[in-house]
């Protein structure tokens, strides 16, 4: 998953690498498991705990040999808690008002041998963090009286508790925040100041734009923003780390001819239909001239022929006809293209794998538009934005040398 410098002033520095787990670990993680483990964790049967994780991440050296690993669940390891219902026990505890199935995790074994124990759970909770990208909070269970060993102390912090609860065996809770590792970025509209700090990563990636489009390309893209075409920057520390450039005008006929976009309707929003009432005189039925209100329906013989109405012919009598007084018409109304498209984006390969951050903040931008694409050429491999949306399939007589690749506004709602 990842590789990582690990050092303390007393030792020297070791290069480390976060894996997901594999079963011929098991004999690994029971050799490292002790007293301190069953006392803060119970009594563990890895095979079982790791059919069942949902995530279990080993740390490694560069001889392959385990140094620790972690075992994540979702729902807690605390007996008499209702698996799928924990989500009502855990509102007992203050600070727990945000989570949920879907951005909660819990830690149910964090095992070492290594001399960096903090280290290594660091690159552990980082690593989780970078991979599971709508994760928000790791709790960790543990007996009444029972304390975390220092490593996860450090980490984890004590949650209180308003209220007990029947029938629940006395615990403790402690929690982990993504902010404290692999905070969210803060995304906003881009500046002319920020054309240095951005430049210098466009530069780091690819030197094409530049001798393409001049030196200053980037200031240019920023300073022409209006309703149309958006710029927005990733900030750490007052610092812009990544940009995106957005424009609503897309050459839709040109991806239709490409790409199989019938399963989006083309881009096109689902037609609106208008309805209206019009009455229906006797007389349009019959044959005879009809009035000026129903003149307005035409009915060709197409639709009142014995294929589409096989009943109709010659029972149309002065009594049946009074009762068919109504039709509805129905027109549709043309609406404008349903997508925009990511023009330009780069970021800092530090902050990467947070790169989905900007979707909501650029579907804010078009709230009238309910698809996003991107086009990649075919050479580019695929970056962690890339993720969050669905690659389509080409035509085979395509001439548009790019991947493309489209997004729900509906896929941000996790």
């Amino acid at each position: 998953m990842s590789r990582h410098n690990t050092s303390t002033s007393k030792i020297s520095p070791i290069i480390i690498n976060a894996r997901r787990s594999e079963s011929k670990d098991v004999q690994e993680i029971m050799k490292m498991m002790d007293t301190t483990t069953k006392n803060i964790f119970g009594n563990i049967n890895v095979i079982h705990l790791l059919e069942k994780a949902n995530l279990a991440v080993t740390i490694e050296n560069e001889k392959k040999e385990v140094l620790a690993q972690a075992t994540f669940l979702d729902y807690p390891n605390v007996k008499g808690v209702d698996q799928s219902q924990w989500e009502t026990w855990i509102r007992r505890y203050s600070q727990s008002g945000k989570c949920t199935a879907m951005n909660t995790l819990f830690l149910h074994l964090f095992v070492t041998n290594s001399h960096y124990p903090i280290g290594c759970i660091k690159e552990i909770i980082r690593t989780v963090f970078n991979v599971v990208r709508e994760l928000h909070h790791i709790i960790l269970n543990t007996g009444k009286n029972v304390f975390p060993d220092p490593s996860l102390s450090y980490i984890f912090a004590p949650m209180a508790l308003y209220k007990s609860e029947p029938g629940i065996v006395d615990h403790a809770s402690y929690m982990c925040y993504r902010q404290d590792h692999v905070p969210v970025l803060y995304i906003r509209k881009a500046r002319i100041e920020d054309h240095d700090e951005l430049n210098s990563i466009f530069i780091k990636h690819s030197d094409t734009l530049r001798l393409t489009y001049g030196d200053f390309f980037l200031a240019e893209l920023i300073e022409a923003q209006d309703d149309h075409n958006h710029a927005a920057v990733c900030e750490v520390k007052s610092s812009a780390v990544g940009f995106v450039s957005v424009c609503s005008d897309v050459n839709v006929n040109l991806l239709v001819q490409c790409f199989d976009l019938r399963p989006f309707h083309n881009f096109a929003k689902v037609p609106r239909k208008v309805e209206s009432v019009a009455s229906l005189e006797p007389d349009a039925i019959s044959g005879k001239e009809s009035t000026e209100q129903s003149a307005s329906l035409e009915f060709s013989k197409e639709h009142l022929s014995k294929q589409s109405m096989p009943d109709i012919e010659g029972q149309v009598t002065e009594e049946s006809t009074e009762t068919i007084t109504q039709s509805v018409i129905t027109t549709e109304v043309a609406q404008p293209p349903n997508v925009f498209c990511i023009q330009l984006f780069c970021i800092n390969d530090e902050y990467e794998s947070r790169s989905q951050d900007f979707l909501p903040y650029i579907f804010d931008l078009y709230p009238d538009r309910d698809y996003c694409v991107i086009t990649v050429p075919h050479v580019v491999p695929e970056f962690p934005l890339l993720k969050e949306f669905v690659r389509i399939t080409p035509y085979s007589n395509t001439t548009l040398p790019h991947e493309l690749y489209i997004a729900h506004r509906n896929s941000l709602l996790k």
